[in-house]
């Protein structure tokens, strides 16, 4: 029954990752996905694919946090983003934001998994009206920052 239950998760997953929005992913990212990031896992939820230049990004929930994986034009695995509580940046991070945003509002965190980014922790900011993304390095130190809409 277990087996049976698994089959159709990945089917209906698999479907719906694949084909809800007519995009051609290719098959090699939704069997990453299904193998490595709770692609057949029933807390996964809110699921949609899209393509961004010769790339393809999959967001969806997962215990209730926001994911997003994004994969090259041939479907191998780039990084993944996953969002996470304000509590949970190094120590650096929010010392870096302390110091030089000091009014400045998080609205969102993210861990990036990566084997090629030379960042680790990337938070949304808005400070005087701008909104904000700051890039930092696995050690918590600064990286770069660039201005968002």
């Amino acid at each position: 029954m277990k087996k049976i239950i698994y089959i159709f998760c990945v089917s209906l997953l698999t479907g719906s990752l694949s084909f809800a929005q007519n995009i051609n992913v290719p098959k090699n990212a939704i069997d990453i996905v299904n193998a490595r990031f709770h692609g057949a896992d029933p807390e996964t939820s809110n699921a949609t694919w899209s393509k961004i230049g010769s790339k393809y990004q999959l967001n969806y929930t997962y215990s209730d946090k926001k994911r997003t994986l994004i994969f090259n034009d041939k479907g191998d695995f780039l990084q993944s983003w996953i969002e996470i509580p304000n509590e949970r940046l190094k120590s650096e991070v929010t010392k870096y934001l302390k110091v030089n945003y000091p009014k400045a509002t998080i609205l969102q965190a993210y861990e990036l998994t990566s084997n090629t980014a030379p960042e680790r922790n990337i938070v949304d900011i808005v400070s005087d009206g701008e909104k904000i993304r700051l890039r930092f390095r696995p050690n918590g130190t600064f990286y770069i920052s660039e201005k968002t809409n």
